[in-house]
């Protein structure tokens, strides 16, 4: 269905880096993880920020360039699409570029690193792990281009709960602390928060959780126990089964591969 031809993780650039101008070999899906860069297409310059999401088809004449002083991090996939690839994906139909800010952009990052870690390790099964994942990944983002439905009120409503998450993950959060943030009630956040980003307030609460303990764990010396506490989990055989669930592994053989 999808054949991956280059993967760029963690991806950070200097101010001599430059792309083209050439015409793209493959399908490119790109998450801007920091910073700008500016993307030329023919005459148009488009500026792409933190959490933007950009789709390439294949054969599309681009040039890209960085923007200092905070140059930016990215994270992409490169992948040809084979004919029994679903025909009822619109990103894929139209052939056109597109460019999302994405509502759950944790996520996206966490599944493109799996992506990442599958396709270089080659595990068992990975071909149908990364068919997924990609496959996902186009699901994701074909969602967030009907997101426009939504009224401006409501995605100051998200936005302002993963804001509020991001910077109070490590404490005891309740969809009732979450609800009176921003004086609704704990089902409306439910059912819009889930609608716009995919996944429950308490699911968006574990990923980020995780994400930040899987960087505890590649970058420092702390024991796995500790390392959850710290990122807000009181109970750490319920933090080993979420973070087997989205990395599928156990913490511990995060730290030794």
């Amino acid at each position: 269905m999808f054949d991956i031809r280059m993967m760029n993780r963690r991806h950070k650039v200097t101010a001599a880096w430059r792309i083209g101008p050439s015409n793209v070999p493959t399908h490119i899906l790109a998450l801007i993880t920091d910073g700008m860069v500016d993307y030329q297409f023919e005459d148009e310059t488009l500026r792409l920020y933190k959490n933007d999401m950009l789709y390439l088809p294949i054969g599309i004449a681009r040039a890209a360039v960085p923007v200092p002083p905070d140059y930016h991090k990215m994270m992409s996939v490169h992948f040809v699409a084979a004919p029994s690839a679903p025909a009822d994906l619109p990103v894929l139909c139209e052939r056109e570029l597109r460019i999302v800010r994405l509502g759950n952009a944790e996520y996206a990052k966490q599944r493109m690193s799996t992506l990442a870690e599958l396709w270089e390790n080659r595990p068992l099964y990975y071909e149908l792990q990364t068919q997924a994942i990609i496959l996902e990944l186009l699901c994701l983002f074909g969602r967030e281009l009907t997101h426009s439905r939504y009224s401006p009120r409501k995605h100051a409503v998200v936005q302002e709960l993963q804001r509020f998450i991001h910077t109070r993950y490590d404490q005891r959060l309740t969809l009732e602390r979450l609800a009176a943030h921003v004086d609704r009630t704990p089902n409306y956040i439910c059912t819009l928060f889930k609608d716009m980003t995919g996944q429950s307030p308490i699911e968006y609460i574990n990923q980020i959780r995780v994400n930040a303990a899987h960087e505890l764990l590649l970058n420092t010396e702390q024991t796995v126990t500790d390392i959850a506490e710290q990122v807000g989990f009181s109970d750490p055989y319920y933090f080993n089964r979420v973070y087997k669930k989205m990395y599928g592994l156990p913490p511990k053989r995060s730290v030794v591969e």
